[in-house]
């Protein structure tokens, strides 16, 4: 918690008492206002703690000495104040005030609320003050013809201290040591991909392994990607819906990082129409070690010539 510190002249000690009450005040200034009154010896005025409308603070005085903000004593609300008073017992000696930035009009900012709500708890834990409506008061509890602290509402500030920890640390259970808790398999360890492929080819050498991908291992999310891309496709050669598989522009084997690149992949149906299937001779010109690098755009043109939907391009005698 940061505090800045202030001079002023006007403060005194306890008495040997100790901190029973906070009290509430609003300053009916600028924080430059009430800086300039309480230096000032003449106005005999001060409090412990200004809380700015920023929320920053500022403290004049010592708790361990009285400041003298609390004044007159007058038809109090309070009971801890109406009986200390009827005891002889000074106000300033058995509180400790905290006064707030701004003019009774004004309605304070969260800001304010929030730092003075942190430096009520503060000061509640040391001298043991209970945050209720008998020990955090507003002035005109002590004063019945002043309105202070305005529109600041104690309840609220009393409300936010009892508010509880929305996220309570609680300290970690620690399991009773049996055989039960001994891992007897190890964890398992995430293989880089270019081991996976190097680990599946070596499979693949030693007949361990399928060899369709020539030596490439197909990644976790292959079966998901293949299964979306292929929904309600048709063979990009001959239009065909029987038989439909998924053909790698670029040969996975070669470049496996663009196996899930929707851009690099084409339909292309196993059926044989005419004695070879359009994937291995449009996709693989008959070999399935090879790769057509221009694919897309022959099977554009065989479909349009299938289809007789527009004029046939020229289709030259390689694929």
């Amino acid at each position: 918690m940061i505090i800045t510190q202030a001079f002023t002249p006007n403060k005194d000690g306890r008495s040997g008492k100790t901190p029973e009450i906070i009290v509430i005040h609003i300053g009916e200034g600028s924080k430059q206002a009430i800086l300039s009154e309480f230096a000032n010896p003449k106005t005999e005025k001060s409090t412990h703690y200004l809380v700015c409308r920023d929320g920053s603070k500022i403290q004049f005085v010592d708790e361990s000495l009285r400041a003298w903000g609390n004044g007159i004593v007058w038809k109090p609300q309070s009971t801890i104040v109406r009986d200390n008073y009827l005891k002889g017992v000074s106000i300033n000696a058995i509180s400790i005030s905290i006064e707030c930035e701004g003019w009774s009009y004004q309605d304070p900012t969260e800001a304010y609320y929030k730092s003075v709500v942190e430096l009520v708890k503060d000061i509640s834990r040391r001298y043991n003050i209970p945050i209720d409506e008998q020990h955090i008061i507003p002035h005109r509890w002590i004063r019945a013809d002043k309105t202070c602290p305005g529109r600041i509402s104690v309840g609220k500030i009393i409300s936010m201290c009892n508010e509880p920890i929305k996220t309570p640390i609680s300290a970690p259970t620690i399991p009773a040591f049996t055989t039960a808790n001994i891992e007897v398999n190890p964890p398992l360890v995430s293989i880089p991909a270019w081991m996976e492929n190097l680990i599946y080819r070596t499979k693949v050498k030693l007949g361990f392994a399928d060899d369709k991908t020539f030596g490439a291992k197909r990644s976790s999310g292959w079966p998901r990607f293949r299964r979306e891309f292929l929904k309600g496709k048709s063979c990009a050669v001959c239009g065909g819906t029987e038989k439909i598989e998924l053909h790698h522009i670029e040969p996975f084997h070669l470049k496996p990082e663009f196996e899930l690149d929707f851009s690099n992949v084409i339909p292309l149906c196993e059926s044989k129409k005419w004695g070879v299937t359009c994937h291995q001779f449009f996709g693989h010109l008959g070999d399935y070690k090879d790769a057509n690098s221009n694919v897309v755009y022959r099977s554009l043109v065989f479909l349009l010539k299938m289809t007789r939907s527009v004029r046939p391009l020229p289709l030259s005698s390689t694929l």
